[in-house]
Order: C-alpha cells, then sequence, then structure tokens
C-alpha cells in the first residue's frame, strides 16, 4: 500500500479547526473537477500527526485525479468502481514506520449528486468517517476462575468492537487484574497479566495476524526467579521474597522491565526478557492501605498510588527508576481513595473513587496538585492512554471502556462503549496495529 508525505510528516502547530478549514479547502480545489463532495471531513480528530492527514487527504484527490486523466475513469467505469476506487485510497496509512502506527480512513456513507466520469454521469456522495489510529485494546476480567467457558481476555479493536476473546481453558488466568502490552513493529507483541488469583505475572505472545495468544510463561514462587515456560499450570503459593508475588496487582512496562505492584504492600521491578525482578520497595503505609496501581514517566520516574477504603484517603509516590528516593503526596479523603495512575505528557493523571462518580486528579511530573475533573465513570480499576494519545478508562462497576481527549486538566469525552458480556473489566492494555 502506498504511503504518502513520509519526509514531510512534520507538526506544523495547527488548532484542529485550523486543519479541518485547510483540508476542507483542499478538498474542494483538488476534487472539484473530479466532482468528489466531501460533507464530513474530520481527517484529524483523532490523529496527532495533523500535517499526515493533510498529506492523506491531498492524495486520495490526486489519485482519483491522477486516474480520470489518464483516461482509467471511462465510459464503462460504473458507481461501484468508483466507491471502491476512492475506498482503495481511504483506508490504511501508514504514519510511522518504527511505532508501527497506522491511519484509519473509510467511506462512511453515501448518496446522491451528479458527478461525471468519461462520458457518463453518477450520483455520488461520500462522507468520510474520522481517522482513528488502529489499535488493539485489551481487556481482563477479573471475575474468570476456573471455568473453561469463562472468558478471562477481551480483544476489541479502535471503536471498541469485540474481535476475540480467550477462555479460562486457554489461559489458566484466575481473578486477573492489571495487564500491560509491550509495543513491537511486526504483528506480535507479548502481553503481561497481573494474575492474582494464581500469584504470579503471567505472559501471552498475540499475534494480530492470526488473532492467537500463546502461553509464554509465568514468573512467582516456584519459578525460581525466572520465566516458568514448561506449563501453564498456577502459581499455588503466595511468596514475599524476591521474584515471588502475593497478590499483584498493577502491573506497567517501561524499556526492558516492567514494574509490579503487589498486595504486600510492594512494587517489584522485573526484566521483561529473563523474568528476573532486580529491585524491590516496601510503602510505608498503613495496615489498612491497599496499594494499586502503577506508571512510569519517559524520564523513568515511577508512580503508585494507594489508598484506605475505610477512612476514604491515600497516597500518591514517585520513586527514581531502581525504586529508591521515595515522593509520598497526600490524597485526602475530600477527594477519596485513589485508585489508578497514568501519565501523558507532563500531567500525573489519577483516579480517586469520588462520590458519585469518579474524580480525576491532575498533577505535575513533581506531584504538586495542578487541577481534577469529574468523569461518567463509578468505578475505575485501571487507565491508560491509548497509541491515539486519548484517555481509555475501565468503568467496571457499569461494564464500560470510556475513553476522553485529555489536555492537562481540560478533557473532552469521546466515547462510551457499553460491554455488558464482560462481567467484570478491570485490566486494560492498548498497542497500535502494525
Amino acid at each position: 500500500m502506498e504511503k504518502y508525505g513520509f519526509s514531510q510528516i512534520k507538526s506544523k502547530g495547527f488548532t484542529l479547526v485550523e486543519l479541518l478549514v485547510a483540508i476542507g479547502i483542499l478538498l474542494l480545489v483538488l476534487g472539484g473537477a473530479v466532482g468528489v463532495e466531501v460533507l464530513n471531513i474530520r481527517l484529524a480528530a483523532y490523529t496527532k500527526h495533523q500535517q499526515t492527514a493533510t498529506n492523506i487527504a491531498e492524495g486520495q484527490i490526486n489519485k482519483v485525479k491522477s486516474a480520470r486523466d489518464a483516461k482509467l475513469l471511462g465510459s464503462s467505469t460504473g458507481y461501484s468502481d468508483f466507491l471502491d476506487l476512492i475506498s482503495d485510497y481511504t483506508k490504511s496509512y501508514r504514519l510511522n514506520n518504527t511505532a508501527g502506527v497506522w491511519a484509519v480512513s473509510q467511506i462512511a456513507d453515501q448518496s446522491s449528486f451528479p458527478m461525471s466520469l468519461g462520458n457518463t454521469t453518477y450520483n455520488v456522495k461520500i462522507k468520510f468517517s474520522p481517522v482513528g489510529i488502529r489499535q488493539d485494546i485489551f481487556v481482563s476480567n477479573n471475575q474468570v476462575n476456573s471455568t473453561n467457558s469463562e472468558k478471562a481476555i477481551y480483544v476489541l479493536d479502535e471503536r471498541g468492537r469485540e474481535i476475540k476473546s480467550f477462555n479460562y481453558a486457554a489461559t489458566k488466568l484466575k481473578n486477573p487484574d492489571c495487564i500491560a502490552v509491550d509495543i513491537k513493529i511486526d504483528n506480535k507483541s507479548n502481553l503481561y497479566v497481573a494474575d492474582g488469583g494464581n500469584h504470579r505475572i503471567a505472559k501471552y505472545l498475540y499475534d494480530n495476524t492470526g488473532r492467537n495468544l500463546d502461553f509464554k510463561g509465568w514468573i512467582g514462587k516456584g519459578a525460581n526467579g525466572a520465566w516458568n515456560t514448561t506449563s501453564n499450570s498456577a502459581a499455588t503459593d503466595s511468596g514475599n521474597a524476591l521474584d515471588e508475588f502475593n497478590h499483584p496487582e498493577g502491573i506497567t512496562i517501561f524499556g526492558d522491565y516492567m514494574y509490579i505492584t503487589d498486595q504486600v504492600p510492594r512494587v517489584q521491578r522485573c526484566r521483561l526478557d529473563t523474568g528476573k525482578c532486580d529491585a524491590s520497595v516496601t510503602l510505608s503505609i498503613p495496615v489498612t492501605n491497599y496499594i494499586n496501581q502503577v506508571a512510569v514517566s519517559p524520564e523513568g520516574k515511577v508512580y503508585v498510588t494507594d489508598s484506605d477504603l475505610v477512612a476514604s484517603n491515600g497516597h500518591i509516590s514517585r520513586f527514581d527508576a531502581d525504586l529508591t528516593n521515595p515522593l509520598t503526596k497526600a490524597i485526602s479523603s475530600a477527594d477519596g481513595p485513589p485508585e489508578s495512575v497514568v501519565i501523558a505528557g507532563d500531567v500525573v493523571y489519577v483516579s480517586v473513587s469520588s462520590n458519585p462518580k469518579v474524580k480525576i486528579i491532575t498533577f505535575n511530573k513533581n506531584l504538586d496538585r495542578q487541577g481534577s475533573f469529574l468523569t461518567n465513570a463509578n468505578g475505575v480499576e485501571q487507565t491508560v492512554i491509548g497509541a491515539d494519545g486519548n484517555l481509555y478508562l475501565v468503568n467496571d462497576s457499569e461494564q464500560q471502556i470510556i475513553r476522553y481527549a485529555v489536555n492537562g486538566s481540560s478533557i473532552n469525552l469521546l466515547d462510551t462503549w457499553s460491554f455488558p458480556g464482560i462481567p467484570k473489566p478491570i485490566g486494560i492494555a492498548i498497542r497500535p496495529t502494525p
């Protein structure tokens, strides 16, 4: 598939409104001779690469013009042929060769207006759907236990549509919590699951081409500090030593490492390749507090939340990459007990169980409070920033995924996807689809 404008893909600092006006003018000017009227063009709504969206739009129109000028669109060209031609030019375009990110655009619907192709006039009106980032979205079901028919992991596309699910028989997961996925250029990625009911971290290889999820190992007590790849039988015992887990909950990936929170309460850093944990810190928090989620900034700073559900308060803590040099800030009962933490740009987003809806508090990276906003969720366990730069919340109490566009302390609700078939969605991980 042809790719447009790699050497020209540079952010021009356009606002979304400026960009959409520019694209609209571009399409009308270039498409006028062909007669293509685009009624709804929002090519940049879900992508950070605004200049790429312009290149895509220009490429679509120029290809149709070239085909017309080369007399490829003659009197034998039918209505469906024209739609197929446009559709072929607007499906998927790679934004970044290294990251393997694709943009998506397709014909959403068409109705009538006169357009000439060769000696024949057809009635065509094209409406493009928004460009999105193609993504695989993984969701864990915390309710799965030991029944073969119970689904443990669901795979959704970038529009929240289920495309695959894997049951207990395929995964052997028990009450899985948070999940994380590494990003590779090819169609395969490793999915890591905080398998709380089995006191382990489980690893699976997901193949986007065949939609397969293959077991690749687990670490925990009995694995002796390395990936146990011989059997997918569950780790039977909990443990509090290095390389062991009591009830792992939060998990995130940074570089060659994964960081894991455990209800001991502590955080461990483990290598992705060997499974060996080489750093650990136990949090100095009250015995009534629960350790929750973990996130890592691009600079390698580790952020962890803990909560006291009785006192309705908790903390947000920051550590260096080796889990030393702690900095802790209290979150009061006026806000509620904190749960998830995620980082986008220079902002740290912490969700708290406010009443009646979940609140998200924003901090800078030094844990100075910046602001807050209410969400539509009643309960949130894990949040994640998608490949499209948006914030995704798993609303476990209402079996939903809610997506927000975020900019500092401001938010804009984009989508709410309901999944009544997932009994208790908890974890979420997102990777761009190559």
